[in-house]
């Protein structure tokens, strides 16, 4: 009888052990929620992106009109470029109420790929063959032209987060006549 209860109190002791050291599921940081939205506005995912976005932030409710509008030529696009699209996350400081974080973006230069497609393209666009093989030309010449890599445009930014629950929320405003 007195080798089951000390092996009973052995097990107990084992096992508070082993629960207090579990791991425990580690919550998600200021800089977490910004890399998060990030991806989710390069992959077109406006309804994701918005889950992002404090209560009150006026891009909130943009965003969650914008969900379903595109294209699939839009989202094909936007899947294809978020390849290239990079975030990195540099100072993260605890603010009165919230949190600031400082990201630097790089992410494909759309000016400078949609003006070099235009003048590659034919100024004419016909529902015919020629018209099909000259855009095919101007795609092809785009791929040659950016074999290496296409052009980039870096950025860097501050977020301002606030907590809402359990979780960190971008909070976005609007500058009086912006």
């Amino acid at each position: 009888m007195k080798q089951r209860i000390i092996t009973a109190a052995v097990c107990l002791l084992l096992s508070g052990a082993l629960f207090s050291c579990a791991e425990t599921e580690k919550k998600p940081g200021p800089g977490d929620a910004v890399l998060n939205y990030v991806d989710a506005l390069a992959r077109g995912r406006a309804d994701e992106a918005a889950k992002y976005l404090s209560a009150d932030s006026p891009e909130r409710k943009l965003l969650a009109g914008m969900s379903g509008a595109s294209s699939f030529e839009e989202r094909f696009l936007r899947q294809g470029m978020a390849r290239y699209v990079s975030c990195e996350i540099g100072r993260v400081e605890l603010l009165d109420g919230g949190s600031g974080v400082e990201v630097a973006v790089a992410a494909p230069d759309l000016m400078v790929l949609l003006g070099d497609l235009a003048q590659v393209m034919p100024a004419e666009q016909d529902d015919n063959l020629e018209a099909v093989v000259s855009a095919g030309e101007a795609v092809h010449h785009m791929i040659e032209k950016y074999r290496k890599g296409i052009p980039m445009k870096k950025t860097r930014g501050w977020f301002r987060l606030v907590r809402e629950g359990d979780s960190w929320k971008i909070h976005t405003y609007r500058k009086e006549g912006g």
